[in-house]
């Protein structure tokens, strides 16, 4: 049943374009980004394609604490899924070597296309509507 539901989570990030990244980094800091596109690879495990900055990278995805949650939700029909897990695997999928003018600044656009591969552990709904945090099967 997790494949099914892992498929209908896919299916509503398709059709929203909408998937936050909430994580943790090693000092309790809290960090949330956003992608447009989310997928599964053949172990069923989340797949994160995005231009992630780098600080989302180093400091909370890969670094100390690998926890994460993402929220694939369409705000207009409230349903939506919350996914728990631990991203595994990050990969270097395109450079734009040095398209922006500020390369190297603090605030700099993002200058790599990353993937990031999440085992998933937990599947909760999320929703405005009042709902429990008890996972779905």
């Amino acid at each position: 049943m997790k494949e099914e539901l892992l498929k209908r989570v896919v299916e509503l990030a398709d059709k929203t374009k909408h998937v936050l990244i909430a994580s943790v980094n090693g000092d309790g800091i809290p960090h949330i980004a956003a992608s447009k596109r989310l997928s599964l690879d053949a172990r069923n495990n989340v797949v994160l394609t995005e231009w992630f900055c780098p600080g989302t990278m180093v400091n909370h995805m890969l670094g100390r604490n690998n926890h994460l949650a993402i929220a694939v939700w369409d705000l207009k029909e409230d349903t939506g899924y919350q996914l728990i897990g631990k991203a595994k695997k990050k990969e270097d999928l395109a450079y734009l070597d040095g398209y922006a003018s500020d390369l190297g600044k603090k605030d700099s656009v993002p200058q790599i296309q990353r993937k990031v591969t999440v085992k998933i552990d937990k599947i909760l709904d999320f929703k405005l509507a009042p709902h429990t945090d008890i996972e779905r099967s």
